[in-house]
């Protein structure tokens, strides 16, 4: 089956009830990491879901990027994640929404994303837990969904992001309000289970890294020659200001 066929059939499940649960659990998340990154230029990474989830009232520019196009209420672009068509150092925020869990070269993807931020920019990965979806990949209504995903532990991507300039900021698990993964119906997660899933990790559903990149500026060659003995006066060249017009 092709990347395109395999991600329309992520996008039936995640037009169900528990891919509509777990995208509002993570959507919530989302604009709560995001809340002081908003009215910035922003790209999400998308890998079926075709759901934004940054606030629809935020400025700037806000867009899109998934193999199939969609019918979101906003800008969108038909490419891979591994071969982002954006200049270096272009964007503000970019969400990857289970992008690594189904890219072909997971560690590419995540080059592109931290070669288009900028130097402040900030980065979301969400990612399915290994723990419970590796199992429930078994479950003949998942299986092929999930069929040629790559669950990473959220310790090997934060160990890629160290490799790539990237500074860990927040590991959060997601636990939805959902419960039935074996065709059970939904119900509000308990005290037990939210407990379950504070102990026991790999029992939630996702994870949400939160990394800023930082790039440290190159310290020229001059400014670490020895100062010269005595004092010098500092002096203006006035020949070399140029002031240039705006209306250009």
């Amino acid at each position: 089956m092709s990347d395109q066929g395999k991600e329309r059939q992520r996008q039936q499940w995640y037009a169900k009830q528990t891919g509509q649960m777990l995208l509002a659990a993570e959507r919530q998340a989302a604009q709560h990491l995001l809340r002081d990154s908003l009215g910035f230029r922003l790209l999400q990474l998308d890998a079926g879901a075709q759901y934004p989830l940054w606030l629809e009232q935020g400025s700037g520019c806000h867009c899109l990027l998934s193999l199939l196009p969609s019918r979101c209420h906003c800008p969108q672009i038909q490419a891979r994640s591994d071969s982002l068509p954006f200049q270096s150092k272009s964007l503000d925020v970019i969400i990857m929404h289970h992008s690594l869990d189904f890219s072909a070269d997971a560690y590419a993807s995540l080059r592109e994303a931290s070669r288009c931020l900028t130097d402040s920019g900030t980065l979301l990965i969400f990612g399915f837990n290994p723990g419970i979806w590796s199992l429930l990949r078994q479950v003949p209504p998942l299986a092929p969904v999930l069929s040629d995903a790559r669950f990473f532990s959220p310790h090997r991507v934060v160990d890629w992001l160290s490799l790539l300039d990237l500074q860990l900021e927040s590991l959060d698990w997601l636990h939805p309000k959902c419960c039935h993964w074996f065709g059970r119906q939904a119900r509000e997660p308990s005290f037990v289970s939210r407990k379950l899933g504070h102990f026991l990790p790999w029992l939630n559903a996702s994870y949400v890294i939160k990394a800023r990149k930082r790039t440290m500026a190159r310290v020229s060659n001059s400014l670490l020659s020895p100062l010269p003995l005595g004092i010098a006066r500092p002096q203006l060249n006035r020949d070399s200001l140029k002031v240039e017009s705006c209306d250009k």
